[in-house]
């Protein structure tokens, strides 16, 4: 159902741009505020969380304009993390570093612009995203025993809401400062004895980067 919804946003956003006016393609880099995950097992018991500190990520736009106050945009961008486990149980708790998380995201967003014929445009957005390749890779500790490796986070496809405003430098070119949050909680590749079954990442992505009209 969900793969049929999304074929059928996709073709409407495309025949909406046979009746643009202006292309726009743009680079830029992000950082991104990931929500943290706990769990508890009552059998041990014991309890686990994971947190993120934000990477830096990077990624690329197309915008077709329709008409001045609405665009559709195309874009996709890698979010990045390093991810922290703790564990705490009869009252003690540890600590140590879970690796760097890797996420794919792409998305489809409509953009309604608030002062279209400015050189300051602000805008808001929502639309689709499409999460996949998603890895939390761990590093190797020869001293533990213990290999390098990846935990897999399975594909989703769900939604964002964004907002931002671009600044004019000519005719051609602006300076874009942007935010989007993505709600996506992340199935992982794991057995069913593991602690965490899912992560609820829901990233909060702010970027600063640059686009060019042709």
């Amino acid at each position: 159902m969900r793969i049929r919804i999304f074929v059928s946003l996709i073709a409407l956003l495309l025949t909406a741009t046979l009746y643009a006016q202006t292309n726009e393609i743009g680079i830029f880099v992000n950082q991104s505020a990931l929500s943290s995950s706990s769990e508890t097992d009552p059998a041990i018991p014991i309890t686990g969380k994971v947190k993120f500190d934000s990477k830096s990520g990077y990624g690329i736009s197309f915008d077709r304009f329709i008409n001045p106050g609405l665009a559709v945009q195309l874009s996709g961008q890698t979010v990045r993390a390093k991810a922290r486990i703790s564990a705490s149980t009869a009252g003690v708790s540890l600590g140590e570093s879970a690796g760097t998380l890797d996420l794919k995201q792409y998305d489809a967003a409509l953009h309604w612009y608030l002062a279209p014929n400015r050189s300051f445009r602000p805008y808001v957005g929502t639309g689709i995203a499409w999460i996949g390749s998603g890895k939390l890779k761990t590093a190797a500790e020869p001293a533990a025993g213990i290999e390098a490796g990846s935990v897999g986070l399975r594909n989703k496809l769900t939604w964002l809401v964004d907002g931002g405003v671009d600044f004019s430098v000519s005719q051609r070119s602006a300076i874009t400062l942007a935010a989007k949050y993505t709600h996506y909680t992340a199935k992982l590749e794991t057995t069913p004895d593991d602690l965490f079954q899912s992560l609820k990442l829901d990233p909060l992505t702010l970027a600063l980067g640059i686009r060019f009209k042709f």
